[in-house]
């Protein structure tokens, strides 16, 4: 675990939020002050006007051994992707709205600087996804959907594990979910949340014209073997960033990643108290 001087940290930002710019600006004056050094991607750096701190992607990756990302959800997931392969520490600064995967917010930068300096900190290491087309390998965080391109037609989707035929659906697209992704487009097409600890890939149809065929959870180690049947067109999204068109008989592979993205937790990480906080739960009923 690096800290103090033998940091070399990266800075990752959505540069559509004025927040995430002043963030950005505020962190670079603490890290200058500590003698700390930092980068950023170029083409990020040069769009916040100062293209002095930012270097190309692949220097980028290789430089760095702690990553801040300021933004939201969308953010972090952005930057697992950047990192993808690397067991580098992601730190998520929320300057976003539901903030589910960040861990802190700008109000607590210097107090955040420091408890990294001093490697006061956890990593949470979470379960991707590659999805293999075309001779493309795609990561995804969350989930890989495969969903209609025509809004008015469903499309029948065939299932298989490297063992055995799964099963077809004829949906208007199918989630393929890892535990992190359970809380998101999974959760509102009707799957079940998962513990992040828990190690497999959720399955969840997407408005299924057959009403038995239900989210399914499989182990990590699986391979999915998923194809479009017919003529109607669709598309392969990862972590809702990623697009590429899948046609009719096309076959894609959905694998667990053999490395883990790690999440940075400034303090003990509580699942539970997460979801009464993001999905807005009353908690208990008091007994009278």
């Amino acid at each position: 675990m690096a800290q103090g001087k033998s940091l070399r940290i990266g800075i990752l930002l959505n540069t559509k939020k004025l927040k995430a710019l002043e963030g950005t600006e505020k962190i670079a004056k603490l890290l200058k002050e500590k003698g700390i050094p930092f980068t950023l991607l170029k083409e990020e750096a040069e769009e916040i006007k100062h293209p002095d701190w930012g270097i190309e992607r692949e220097k980028f990756i290789k430089g760095i051994n702690f990553l801040l990302a300021l933004g939201g959800d969308g953010t972090i997931l952005r930057a697992a992707r950047v990192l993808q392969g690397k067991s580098i520490p992601i730190l998520g600064i929320n300057v976003g709205g539901l903030g589910f995967l960040t861990e802190t917010g700008l109000e607590n930068l210097e107090n955040t600087i420091s408890s990294i300096l001093k490697g006061n900190y956890t990593l949470d290491e979470r379960i991707g996804l590659e999805t293999r087309l075309k001779g493309e390998t795609l990561f995804s965080l969350n989930d890989t959907v495969v969903v209609r391109k025509d809004p008015a037609r469903m499309i029948k989707i065939e299932v298989s594990t490297q063992d055995s035929y799964l099963t077809t659906f004829a949906a208007d697209g199918l989630i393929i979910s890892t535990p992190t992704g359970s809380t998101a487009h999974a959760l509102s097409a009707g799957g079940p949340i998962l513990h992040p600890q828990i190690e497999g890939i959720l399955i969840v149809p997407i408005c299924s014209h057959t009403l038995s065929q239900r989210p399914f959870l499989l182990p990590s180690h699986t391979i999915l073997q998923i194809k479009t049947l017919g003529k109607n067109p669709a598309v392969v999204v990862c972590d809702g960033q990623i697009t590429r068109d899948l046609p009719p008989g096309e076959k894609i592979s959905v694998t667990a990643t053999s490395y883990k993205v790690r999440l940075v937790r400034l303090k003990k990480f509580d699942f539970f108290s997460l979801l009464r906080e993001k999905l807005y739960w009353k908690g208990h009923w008091e007994s009278k």
